[in-house]
């Protein structure tokens, strides 16, 4: 009272003076209270985190801070909360914004907070300004991870179709490359069998010429001894059945290049009517 007493009484030329020196003190006041603010909560958190009060005799920190700091049980957590939520840096630079509006600050997600500090003068709104604003802020977060939710569902969704597919791509290569092999491994074991057949028909052949010839060999020379017309005539024919045996597995040895199944049932059916020829009576 003594100080109002004096501003009002001021004379004209001091109160130029007098209204920088009163401002500097509120300014000084003003730091005070947010530093103040700032230190009761981290203070507050201390007393209950390390539960001191009861070395002062209390059995529970809701009683210590309403019996011995006059402080209702929410206001103490008020307190408490904004300064582990908004860290003792953010309590410090806003705690002039009172503590309801800060605990409505910390329900603005960490990343936004400072855009939103910045784009709005919470100072300057009522907390009913304050609590709308946080509202809308934090629907439209919610909105924003919905959608982008849903834009990295669907990034996990393309990235799955497209390696679906590369593994797709790769096993139709491989199968390709598996079908190439079999192909030629097939072809290789087809010319491998045909020659074999080849070999195998050309042995029988020349096993049965030997056998026809050795035959007709013992029954020319047994029927040399009577060296008459007849003999000859039929030593001629003898002869020219032997050429035509010769072009016979001629014939024979070319179709068993493209067709060696063929030849070889040719083969067997000559032999069956040579050895059927070979048992005729005359």
């Amino acid at each position: 009272m003594f100080e109002l007493t004096v501003y009002e009484n001021l004379a004209a030329d001091q109160r130029e003076s007098a209204a920088q020196e009163l401002h500097e003190k509120i300014v000084g006041d003003a730091n005070r209270v947010v530093f103040a603010l700032c230190d009761l909560a981290e203070h507050l958190k201390i007393m209950r985190d390390c539960r001191l009060y009861e070395d002062l005799g209390l059995a529970s920190f809701e009683e210590y801070v309403e019996s011995r700091v006059g402080l209702k049980q929410r206001q103490a957590y008020n307190y408490i909360s904004a300064y582990e939520r908004l860290g003792p840096k953010v309590l410090r630079e806003n705690g002039n914004l009172g503590i309801t509006k800060l605990n409505l600050l910390a329900e603005v997600s960490a990343p936004d907070r400072t855009d939103f500090l910045e784009e709005n003068d919470l100072a300057g709104m009522t907390v009913q300004q304050v609590k709308e604003l946080v509202q809308k802020t934090k629907d439209q977060g919610e909105q924003l991870g919905l959608l982008q939710n849903a834009l990295t569902e669907a990034k996990n969704r393309e990235d799955g179709l497209q390696k679906l597919a590369d593994s797709r791509r790769e096993k139709i290569a491989e199968l390709s490359r598996n079908l190439e092999e079999a192909k030629s491994s097939a072809e290789k074991l087809a010319k491998e069998k045909a020659a074999e057949q080849i070999a195998v028909i050309q042995v029988q052949a020349e096993q049965e010429k030997r056998k026809m010839m050795e035959r007709a060999k013992r029954e020319v020379a047994q029927i040399q001894a009577s060296a008459d017309a007849e003999i000859r005539e039929a030593n001629i024919f003898f002869t020219t059945w032997q050429e035509a045996h010769g072009k016979l597995m001629g014939k024979l040895r070319e179709i068993a290049v493209h067709d060696p199944e063929k030849a070889g049932k040719l083969l067997e059916l000559v032999a069956n009517m040579a050895e059927k020829m070979a048992g005729e009576e005359l």
